[in-house]
């Protein structure tokens, strides 16, 4: 694919998803790396899905709403497949 083609496709691509844009509260994903150690692209969707009311908890995983699991809770998990 050359350039132009790219270019082209990269532009309808970004006018599929003009009116599917969210705006993420850079306060809240700071104070979410700070608390997390996790990384604020991470944060940046655990900020956004909390200001839409959509709960990240991995299916099968029953942690109180108001308790954080540790980074080794989340990471040292089996992978699903």
């Amino acid at each position: 694919m050359g350039l132009d083609a790219a270019k082209a496709l990269v532009r309808a691509a970004e006018s599929g998803l003009a009116d599917f844009e969210c705006e993420i509260d850079s306060v809240a994903v700071m104070e979410l790396v700070s608390e997390s150690g996790c990384s604020a692209c991470d944060c940046e969707f655990v900020a956004l899905t909390r200001s839409m009311g959509i709960s990240l908890k991995p299916h099968g995983i029953d942690w109180p709403d108001d308790r954080r699991p540790t980074r080794e809770e989340l990471y040292d998990r089996p992978r699903l497949r």
